[in-house]
This record gives structure tokens, C-alpha cells and sequence, in this order.
């Protein structure tokens, strides 16, 4: 086989291998594009080449797992062909976006004037593309580590005046996440059949409540310790 045959059939599997490897993502074109904006509040799209690059697809396709359950933000793969029938390029062109801007993410929010445009030289980064999601429209993104409603806690108590109630609030949570923590614990002691593959998902999920918990906790000793905490 020539190499060049080898090498063109290679990036052919490769690029239909990542158009399918996105959980909860959809292709995006002119004719579906107003349509999705329509029906979601959010609407998150990467444009890029045909044949993207694995690693830049990959962190946008966990970025698009983590808010597999988040009926409020659609991700979208815009994919641009530069070659033979140019798919999508007039569309790409009609949203700014030129063969030099690829990758690009465009965070479409309703209400908004106009999209929010990811940072060319932001890094690329699934925690990074979290925070812009999450900074920019009100479809959060969890991420490792963290709950939305200790976030939304922390943001709350910058900008109201009654502190103390958002406080209570902060410590009621963190008291629940305490207790399920304790009964989770409780009802998942390892036993003599337990598979070591079975004890490390254990281990696992142990480290996520844990990192939940402790995030919480610090949501209300920093804010009681110091009341000008800014919460990030």
C-alpha cells in the first residue's frame, strides 16, 4: 500500500473516530444552528478542522462528559473542511471565525449580545474551559472536587448583605455532606469478596465525597474566619 493511501486512510478513521467519541455532542452546521440556539439556553461550539488534533478533542469531549446531565447546555463540533467541498466554511465565516482561529470555542448564551469567545491563548485545559462555561451562563459545569451549591453559595455571600444567612446555609449543606459521607462509609465496608478492582472505584468515589467535603468546609471557615473571603 502507498504510505500517502496509508496515511489519508489513518486521518479518514481517525477523524470519524473523534466525531463519534463525544458523549452528548452533536454536529452543527447553517441549517441546525439556529434551531439548537432555539431550544438551549447554552450553547457551546468548537469549531475546528475535519481532522483535529486528539488531544484538543479529547479535553473538549470531557469537558462535554462532565455536563452529560445538564439539559441546559448543548456542546456542538462545527467541523471545517478546507478542501473539496469545503463543509462548513461559510458557515464559520458567518460567525467570525477563519481557518487561523481554529480550535475556537464560542459560548452562546441566550440574552447575550453576542458570544463569548474562549481566549485564543487561554490554555486549553478542561479545568480552564470549565470556568469559562461556568463564568459566562448559568449552565455549570462541575468541577473534581466541588458542588455547584457551594459555589453558588460562595458567589452569593460576595454580594449580599445578610452574610450570616448564607453562612447557615453554608454549614447546613456541608452538616448533610458530613452524614452522607459517615453513611456511605458505614454501608461500604470492604468485605472477603470484595474484588481489589471493586475496592479502587470504592477508594475512588471515598476521595470525590472527601474533596466535596473539604470544599465545603472551607466555604465556611474562610467566610467565618474572614468576612472580605472572595470565593473563586
Amino acid at each position: 500500500m502507498h504510505p500517502l493511501f496509508a496515511l489519508s486512510l489513518s486521518c479518514l478513521f481517525f477523524g470519524v473516530s473523534f466525531a463519534f467519541d463525544c458523549n452528548g455532542c452533536v454536529s452543527v452546521d447553517e441549517h441546525s444552528f439556529e434551531k439548537l440556539l432555539d431550544k438551549f439556553d447554552v450553547v457551546l461550539l468548537k469549531f475546528d478542522k475535519t481532522y483535529s488534533f486528539k488531544d484538543v478533542h479529547s479535553t473538549f469531549s470531557k469537558v462535554a462528559d462532565a455536563a452529560v446531565d445538564n439539559d441546559n447546555i448543548l456542546f456542538g463540533l462545527v467541523d471545517i473542511k478546507h478542501f473539496g467541498t469545503q463543509d462548513n466554511m461559510e458557515f464559520a465565516k458567518s460567525q467570525g471565525v477563519t481557518a487561523d482561529d481554529v480550535p475556537l470555542l464560542k459560548l452562546y448564551v441566550k440574552g447575550a449580545e453576542k458570544p463569548f469567545v474562549y481566549p485564543k491563548d487561554g490554555p486549553w485545559s478542561i479545568s480552564n474551559i470549565k470556568e469559562f462555561i461556568n463564568s459566562n451562563s448559568n449552565a455549570y459545569v462541575t468541577k473534581r472536587g466541588r458542588l455547584e451549591v457551594f459555589d453558588k453559595l460562595a458567589k452569593e455571600f460576595i454580594t449580599t448583605k445578610d452574610r450570616e444567612a448564607v453562612l447557615k446555609k453554608a454549614e447546613e449543606e456541608a452538616a448533610k455532606l458530613t452524614k452522607e459521607v459517615n453513611s456511605k462509609q458505614k454501608s461500604t465496608k470492604p468485605g472477603a469478596d470484595q474484588t481489589r478492582s471493586d475496592q479502587r472505584m470504592q477508594d475512588a468515589d471515598d476521595k470525590e465525597i472527601h474533596g466535596n467535603l473539604e470544599h465545603s468546609m472551607t466555604v465556611s471557615v474562610l467566610i467565618r474566619k474572614d468576612p472580605s473571603t472572595k470565593m473563586v
